[in-house]
């Protein structure tokens, strides 16, 4: 969160509405609809947030090499590009 930011909105009250605030992401008009209690996180409240967090994380990162690997090891070969004129034809009518 940018920090201009993160401090108006967290000087503000429930209700009120802010002046314009100008932070690296552009201008922003901040209205408090509610406050929580700040809360500090237990291993327990967020192991399985993390967990999960971090297994897309390395899905995403690894995916596109273990593919790689996988057509080189396969020798895939695409048969859907138009190598004959079978493929590439079109039909015409007759009036």
């Amino acid at each position: 969160m940018d920090e201009d930011f993160a401090e108006a909105a967290f000087s503000m009250k429930k209700g009120e509405v802010s002046d314009p605030v100008k932070s690296s992401y552009g201008y922003h008009i901040i209205k408090v609809t509610g406050v929580k209690a700040a809360k500090e996180a237990t291993y327990a409240s967020v192991k399985d947030k993390v967990r999960e967090a971090y297994v897309t994380e390395q899905l995403n990162s690894n995916y596109s090499t273990w593919l790689s690997e996988l057509e080189a090891d396969y020798k895939i070969e695409n048969k859907l590009t138009a190598t004959d004129d079978t493929t590439t034809s079109t039909t015409t009518s007759s009036n």
